[in-house]
């Protein structure tokens, strides 16, 4: 699963960088990739060996039967607030599926144009050095 995730990951960056700079012919092409990837490769993928993973399977199909449609359809009418908001509800889609797997450590961002996973820095823990 983590490869296939990886891919899924590196288009919807590219999706989101894109319709941020309004290249939305490209953005609605990663989107359609991802469709194909949730379609072809997440459900022959092997489920993480480590967390709950029961729920994956009908998580990936629903994301599959929402998400990409939303993005594309916004892509191609060129809209970036509807791009944007078709961003935000997939990123929660991610992690909702992330944090049900406990790997909620992968965070997806909810504003197109940043970096997926999530690497901006976060405080040091209490009582560490720095």
């Amino acid at each position: 699963m983590g490869e296939v995730m990886v891919q899924v990951g590196r288009r919807f960056e590219i999706a989101g960088r894109a319709a941020a700079a309004n290249r939305f012919e490209l953005a609605a092409f990663e989107a359609g990739e991802i469709g194909e990837l949730f379609e072809n490769d997440v459900p022959r993928a092997s489920l993480p060996k480590e967390g709950p993973t029961a729920q994956i399977p009908a998580m990936a199909k629903a994301f599959l039967d929402d998400v990409p449609p939303r993005l594309t359809k916004a892509a191609a009418a060129n809209d970036r607030a509807a791009f944007a908001a078709a961003f935000q509800y997939a990123a929660g889609m991610c992690n909702a599926c992330h944090q049900s797997a406990a790997k909620g450590f992968i965070q997806v961002p909810s504003v197109p144009g940043q970096s997926v996973p999530m690497l901006d820095p976060l405080p040091p823990p209490s009582g560490s050095a720095r």
